[in-house]
């Protein structure tokens, strides 16, 4: 009975890949038949053991060792599956014809009995077992996701320089106006533009992240500090990628929000706004205002007294933008608060959960997944809505 429960899920992977990627071989142009597949477009595709290859394999290796290598493949596969995700195309054929290149592949000519081929057009295509391909997406997420030095983000006359890549027209330095550029860790930055034409003081502060080669604009603070008092109001953005936007469209963010100043001068304040300016929190501070206007940008975390949570649904919301834009730090602070106020909100640990995990924080990130899959069956929740990453997360 046991064999039979672990082969279960490579059967499904089998069976399941197989029928859904039927609609995107035809998409990608790939024609298949019971003798070959024509592959003319790039793309990320992967094999399986037949059932005449499993039968082979179980006579070869035998039965109790076929099942462990069948369940080491099915995990592999699955890690694969979440970062690659829908760009994954199952190879149905055990002959693959790679039309430009004109060469054809022999799947059972392979070493490996599960594999992935990566096809370039106009090269040879690579072919790759399940455990090295993990490896290979797990090296390049991390050389991808990292500003290695100073130098990779750098500020040149008036344009933003990140990995070599010139982002024009987001520099200002004037008498009244000055943009300062700030790393604060391997994976964001800050761009600080201080403004010093009048009275009233004003600094706009862009939190940056990378993130496989992209850059995200994640939040825009707005802070004023003068004689009526201080003021600062934060926004988070939803997946605003940084593309060949002017100085002009980052300014237009926040400007139509209520210029309502705080005049208490011993403790900071900041209001909270998602992307359609719907406040959705306060964070109040252990530094004054004069400090905080200062001191801006900082590691907020560091001061942070106490978060006035407005509208949870739409703060979790904004902490899982936070984290698929790769601010995981701050998105893990906003799920904690939010859970620190309703233990009972399901969706708020699968958030945490993922949150963690991308940070490296892999024994919390199994807690957060363990309690999730804990709330979604005592509170009687559709079991087929748990993604499959968070069984997988939890091993």
């Amino acid at each position: 009975m046991k064999k039979l429960i672990n082969l279960i899920p490579i059967l499904i992977i089998i069976f399941f890949n197989s029928s859904k990627a039927q609609e995107k071989e035809h998409a990608n142009g790939i024609t298949n038949n019971l003798v070959n597949a024509t592959i003319t477009k790039s793309g990320v595709y992967y094999y399986t053991p037949n059932f005449k290859k499993i039968d082979s394999l179980k006579k070869d290796i035998g039965e109790k060792n076929f099942y462990v290598l069948a369940d080491d493949n099915n995990a592999y596969f699955s890690e694969i599956s979440q970062k690659i995700g829908n760009n994954l195309i199952k190879l149905k054929s055990r002959n693959v014809y790679f039309e430009n290149e004109n060469f054809t592949l022999n799947i059972d000519s392979l070493k490996n009995n599960w594999g992935i081929v990566e096809y370039t057009k106009g090269n040879k295509p690579v072919i790759y077992s399940f455990v090295d391909y993990n490896l290979l997406l797990r090296d390049r997420n991390e050389n991808g996701n990292q500003l290695k030095n100073n130098d990779l983000v750098r500020i040149e006359n008036t344009s933003l320089f990140v990995n070599k890549k010139e982002y024009k027209d987001l520099i200002i330095n004037e008498m009244a106006l000055t943009t300062s550029l700030e790393k604060f860790d391997d994976q964001s930055f800050f761009l600080t533009y201080e403004y010093n034409g009048s009275s009233t003081k004003m600094k706009q502060v862009y939190s940056f992240t990378y993130k496989n080669d992209a850059i995200y604009l994640t939040s825009k603070e707005i802070l004023k500090y003068g004689k009526e008092g201080s003021l600062s109001n934060k926004v988070y953005l939803k997946n605003y990628k940084l593309t060949d936007q002017l100085y002009s469209d980052l300014e237009d963010i926040g400007s139509s929000l209520n210029d309502s100043f705080f005049r208490n001068k011993s403790s900071a304040f900041t209001n909270l706004y998602d992307n359609f300016y719907k406040k959705i929190g306060i964070l109040n501070f252990t530094v004054t205002n004069d400090d905080k206007f200062i001191k801006t940008p900082v590691n907020e975390a560091k001061y942070i007294k106490h978060i006035k949570i407005i509208d949870a649904n739409k703060l979790n919301d904004v902490a899982y933008y936070l984290e698929q834009s790769g601010a995981y730090k701050e998105s893990i602070f906003f799920l904690n608060k939010i859970i620190d106020d309703n233990p009972q909100r399901v969706v708020a640990w699968l958030n945490l959960g993922d949150a963690q995990w991308e940070n490296c924080k892999i024994k919390d990130a199994k807690k957060s997944y363990l309690k999730y899959i804990e709330l979604m069956k005592s509170q009687k929740k559709d079991l087929n809505k748990i993604p499959q990453r968070a069984y997988e997360r939890t091993k």
